[in-house]
């Protein structure tokens, strides 16, 4: 329902209208809410302060009585007098009030004094005119037995009326500190009602009380009050104003009444050391007196805004909501397809007039457009289905050039589901297009290591490629068939990149079954050949051998060629050893110890076996050793062999006078050592076969170096089978930087 009004741009209109005069009224409202939240909380402040402010004025005018009495009880004349008129009983000898020699208290008024005594339990009482009541001379007596003989005793006569006094007694002792009477004084409080007065003038209802508690259990007002100039007597009921006074301070309860059944707010402290309660009040009709007129100012306010706004809807309504109504009912009958379209006539000035009067004319040039444009889609439509057939053709001839490919080709999303297959790849895995396509590549095309472990993650050379956007080139890997049948091979992986974002991948795979296959038989040729060329080399070593000691009775010619024949044979000797030792080590058959090895040390020794290279070539060679550890656990010619070609090679190819700079160093868990050269460098485009079996960088070859491909192979084999890895990074003509990475442990391998 909400979807189809405001689907409409006139009822948006009147919404926005309406809201436009809703949002001050809602606004008014909430002035006037905060308005009188702050009317009730600057009340509340002000009554609690006033409390808060009177409790201190009236704590002090008591404590001044309270001081006064005690000032006058410890006076040597007047305790000597108490003490006379008890030993001699005659009423009418003393005038207390004379003896006093004061006439005020704290600028009040001492109205009367008198002494009372107890001799043999009975009271004593000389009063010069100064009566008092059964009562009072009872709540003196009492609070001797209760013994608060040592505390000033406050009574009040006439509570609640402008003829108010307060009546103190102070305990006498005798010389033995045995209670004997009372000093009683009577007090005109005219501070305290001139506090309260004081009061009233702050406003028209406002009330200040001091109320006091009775053994009865009742509450009585001390001061008189503003409204009917008496006592005020209520029981102590959980409810009242006064037991309100005995549970909190500050701001009571807005709900309170008092005496005259009248809401009010009140504020209250109470005096522990008088046990009297304070209370200030206010009227709650004359708190909420100026909310009351305000809440009618806000109601004009608000019927007039309401009648505004329906005035001012209805002529909005029918000047411009109904014609624009009229437009957009035109329009979709037009979307319709309908041409026969009435709108009424206007000759009014206003937009909707122009509108009104511009849609006619656009709905006569829209049947003209439209009769054009439907001939215009009839030969575009033919132009397409010609375009369509060629399209066709094109992706035939496409996917024929696909399929005659013989390598495996898969394309993958970026999500590494498999889109396309080519008829090789079906092949080389035996499964259908139809079983691979929609499917994740490392479901359906499972890679292994050399372990027959499954690779996942950034080892995926697939999932690389989609998260890094790099190529994969050349990875060797095992696989399986759809038999479960495990093969070898060789896998490319090049991103599919768009506005610089991989969309996909493209993975050339190829079966090197056969290609490893021939790579066994040629290392078992090899090995099988240098076994059998080892015997008659070493014939000939032996021979020749023999004959370089016969040198002496031959022709310097015959010397030369004896010379020749025993450095060719110690060449061939050592490059049979080298492919003997490259065939042992590819099928593990090399039998390993571990021992501790000082891996600089090492350094240090492979590092001398070639100082007659480095002297020759005036080489500058430096060792920094930045590793703690001091030893690592491993095959002693494994990581010698590794170390000495990685230093061989640097030594070989760089220039005379050249540098090279090995570093020893530490990386976690596994050992670091760094040869860097300034000699020949490796061609870029070769540097992906530098640790290929008998490959020799163009370069190299071009400088008459010598070699046989192999150091390089060697180490690497080495150090991958102990768990290491060899990487570099070069430049040609700028020199090579050789990075070995081996555990502290070496990785044990079965021994075939």
């Amino acid at each position: 329902m909400f979807r189809f009004f405001f689907s409409r741009i006139t009822r948006q209109l009147e919404f926005f209208l309406l809201l436009f005069i809703l949002v001050p009224l809602l606004c008014l409202s909430i002035f006037f809410i905060f308005q009188a939240r702050g009317n009730s909380h600057d009340t509340s402040n002000f009554l609690a302060y006033s409390v808060l402010i009177n409790k201190s004025r009236v704590q002090e005018i008591l404590n001044a009585y309270e001081s006064g009495v005690e000032t006058l009880a410890l006076d040597l004349q007047v305790h000597e007098n108490f003490f006379s008129f008890l030993s001699v009983h005659d009423e009418e000898s003393f005038s207390v009030l004379d003896l006093l020699g004061r006439e005020d208290i704290s600028g009040d008024l001492i109205a009367g004094a008198a002494f009372l005594g107890y001799q043999d339990n009975a009271a004593i009482v000389t009063t010069n005119g100064f009566t008092f009541t059964q009562d009072e001379v009872h709540a003196f007596a009492s609070h001797k037995t209760d013994g608060r003989e040592t505390k000033t005793t406050f009574l009040f006569r006439n509570s609640g009326t402008n003829d108010l006094s307060i009546l103190l007694s102070y305990p006498f002792e005798d010389e033995q500190s045995l209670f004997s009477g009372f000093l009683i004084i009577e007090i005109k409080p005219s501070s305290l009602l001139e506090l309260e007065k004081n009061f009233r003038t702050l406003s028209q209802t406002g009330e200040m009380q001091i109320v006091s508690w009775g053994k009865n259990g009742n509450a009585q007002t001390i001061l008189p009050s503003r409204f009917i100039n008496a006592s005020v007597v209520s029981s102590i009921t959980s409810d009242s104003l006064y037991a309100k006074v005995l549970k909190r301070n500050g701001f009571l309860d807005r709900s309170i009444v008092d005496y005259r059944g009248k809401s009010v707010f009140a504020a209250s402290r109470y005096l522990p050391t008088h046990e009297l309660g304070l209370i200030v009040k206010m009227d709650r009709q004359e708190v909420l007196e100026p909310l009351i007129i305000l809440a009618g100012s806000l109601t004009l306010i608000a019927v007039f805004l309401l009648f505004f706004g329906f005035v001012f809807i209805s002529y909005f309504s029918s000047i411009v909501a109904k014609p624009l109504e009229d437009l957009a009912e035109a329009a979709r009958r037009i979307e319709k397809g309908e041409t026969d379209i009435r709108l009424p006539h206007t000759d009014a000035k206003n937009e909707i007039g122009v509108m009104t009067r511009a849609f006619r004319r656009m709905t006569t040039s829209l049947i003209e457009s439209n009769e054009a444009l439907e001939e215009k889609v009839h030969n575009r439509t033919a132009e397409l289905q010609k375009n369509f057939s060629l399209i066709k053709k094109e992706k035939a001839k496409d996917d024929a050039l696909l399929s005659s490919i013989g390598e495996g080709l898969v394309v993958v999303d970026a999500k590494g589901l498999i889109i396309m297959v080519n008829r090789a790849a079906e092949s080389i895995f035996t499964l259908r297009s139809d079983r691979m396509v929609g499917k994740q590549f490392s479901s359906v095309i499972v890679l292994l290591d050399k372990d027959n472990h499954v690779l996942s993650g950034d080892a995926h050379p697939v999932l690389s490629t989609l998260l890094t956007a790099k190529k994969a080139n050349r990875m060797e890997f095992l696989s399986k068939r759809s038999n479960q049948d495990i093969f070898p091979i060789a896998l490319t992986s090049a991103p599919i990149l768009l506005s610089g974002k991989v969309t996909g991948s493209v993975i050339i795979i190829r079966d090197i079954t056969r290609e490893k296959e021939i790579d066994r038989m040629k290392s078992e040729f090899i090995s099988i050949a240098s076994h059998q060329l080892r015997g008659p080399v070493a014939s000939i070593k032996w021979y020749g051998e023999l004959l370089g000691k016969e040198t002496s009775r031959m022709k310097e010619s015959t010397k030369e060629f004896v010379n020749r024949i025993n450095v060719s044979t110690v060449q061939l000797v050592a490059l049979i050893d080298d492919f003997l030792n490259v065939s042992r080590i590819e099928s593990n058959t090399v039998a390993r110890t571990l021992e501790d090895i000082e891996p600089y040390k090492l350094v240090q020794n492979i590092v001398e076996t070639y100082r007659h290279d480095i002297e020759e070539k005036g080489l500058k060679l430096t060792i920094k050793n930045l590793s703690k550890v001091k030893s690592v656990s491993f095959d002693p010619e494994s990581i010698r062999e590794i170390y000495a070609n990685i230093i061989a090679n640097a030594i070989k190819y760089t220039k005379d006078r050249g540098d090279i700079f090995i570093r020893l160093f530490d990386r976690g868990v596994t050992l670091m050592l760094e040869a860097k050269d300034t000699g020949e460098g490796i061609p870029r485009d070769e540097q992906s076969k530098i640790f290929t079996k008998f490959y020799r960088a163009s370069n190299v070859l071009e400088g008459g170096h010598k070699g046989t491909g192999l150091g390089l192979y060697t180490a690497h084999l080495l150090a991958k089978q102990a768990g290491g890895d060899i990487t570099f990074i070069s430049a040609k003509g700028k020199g090579s930087t050789f990075t070995v990475s081996l555990p502290r442990k070496q990785k044990t391998l079965s021994k075939n």
